[in-house]
């Protein structure tokens, strides 16, 4: 970022729509990654005015001028990108591992106003393909997982075909949707081969990269545990998730349009809390939002990476739908030279633990708090962006 370039790593969040980066001075900012510092940049302007850009997730907010600069990431270029340059976040960020958050969803839902850099890129002909994709790597199951471990690979402008096999299923967006979030129509949900009732108003499903586990409407997420025999509410800072017993074989599969994928059981599982009790890997958004003070009254699922570590998944501007498809065998690759348009980038994901009891986490934890689930606790995968 900027000119010459500092290296700054971001969470990648389809989720959300804004770019911002920590500024030198950022407080309280403690352990994220590496500040920004624009009077190193010769190519750097303000546009907005001091604290102009209020961005404000689920849980947790920044607060920044609308700025711009020279923005490279793996070879894409746009020269005067705007984004927010953050001198003040609250506490939630605390202890995140990194220097800013870059969205992937469309500008509709930009708080800014602003262009995300992959619709930039789109309409200045840099893409050969009109989307982008992701693999994300599995370690929950890895007992020598470290803290941080490779989070997988963004692949920009369209798709590794070393990383899936067979075709990519694509779903369309819903009919007279205007593109904002990548959204859409969940057609089946079943457990153990059991259907669970999805009320058609509650099946708009955003795909987000950005959120850690699956989490839905109340009554939705209450009916599928009903199915799942010693299941039991948490509370506390922990509500909305469940506890199930360590041997139930959930057996998840979700369906957006005609196609069923399924969710392995070994991601289903959250955090073992005793040798018989675990915590499940998908929550009712409203029952934690409303302990933990965020925005309630949430009336669509949100499937994030619980999902998406499960298949390989293709955002697609034009026709707007979401496609995916089977993962591969193989370890990830660099993309041949016939691949076109690509960024490969290994990322970081936090294993740090959750507090699975009714009490807080430690204040080494805090980043990993249940109540930052439906926002950024999340970010699985980081990507060096030069600005």
């Amino acid at each position: 970022m900027g000119t010459p370039p500092q290296m700054l790593d971001v969470g990648l969040d389809t989720g959300s729509a804004d770019l911002w980066v920590s500024g030198v001075g950022c407080r309280p900012c403690t352990g994220l990654g590496t500040q920004y510092n624009p009077a190193a940049s010769s190519t750097f302007n303000t546009i907005g005015p001091v604290d102009g850009v209020d961005i404000t997730y689920a849980s947790g907010e920044v607060i920044g001028r609308l700025s711009s600069d020279r923005v490279t990431m793996g070879g894409f270029t746009i020269d005067a990108l705007e984004f927010a340059l953050v001198r003040q976040t609250s506490s939630d960020f605390v202890g995140a591992p990194f220097s800013g958050l870059m969205g992937l969803g469309f500008q509709t839902i930009s708080t800014s106003g602003s262009l995300p850099l992959w619709q930039g890129l789109l309409n200045a002909g840099q893409f050969s393909s009109p989307e982008f994709s992701f693999y994300l790597t599995r370690v929950g199951n890895n007992s020598l997982a470290q803290e941080i471990e490779p989070g997988g690979v963004l692949t920009l402008g369209g798709t590794n075909r070393s990383l899936y096999t067979g075709e990519i299923d694509f779903v369309s967006m819903p009919t007279g949707y205007t593109p904002a979030f990548w959204l859409l129509q969940m057609t089946s949900l079943t457990i153990s081969g059991q259907s669970i009732p999805v009320t058609q108003s509650t099946a708009l499903s955003i795909i987000d990269t950005g959120t850690t586990l699956i989490g839905g409407p109340s009554v939705d997420v209450r009916n599928l545990y009903a199915a799942v025999p010693g299941s039991r509410p948490l509370s506390g800072p922990n509500a909305g998730l469940y506890t199930i017993p360590c041997t139930s074989r959930l057996n998840v599969s979700i369906a957006f349009g005609g196609r069923s994928w399924s969710v392995a059981d070994d991601d289903m599982i959250l955090q073992t809390t005793s040798p018989t009790v675990c915590v499940g890997a998908i929550i009712d958004l409203n029952a934690n939002l409303d302990a933990t003070g965020g925005r309630s009254g949430i009336r669509r699922w949100i499937i994030g990476d619980t999902f998406l570590k499960n298949v390989y998944s293709v955002f697609r501007a034009t026709p707007p739908s979401v496609g995916f498809a089977q993962l591969g065998n193989g370890s990830p690759t660099t993309p041949s030279s016939s691949t076109p348009s690509t960024l490969i980038r290994t990322g970081t994901i936090s294993t740090t633990p959750l507090a699975t009891s009714d009490q807080s986490a430690s204040s080494g934890g805090e980043y990993m708090r249940v109540r930052n689930i439906y926002y950024l606790m999340l970010l699985p995968l980081f990507v060096c962006l030069c600005l």
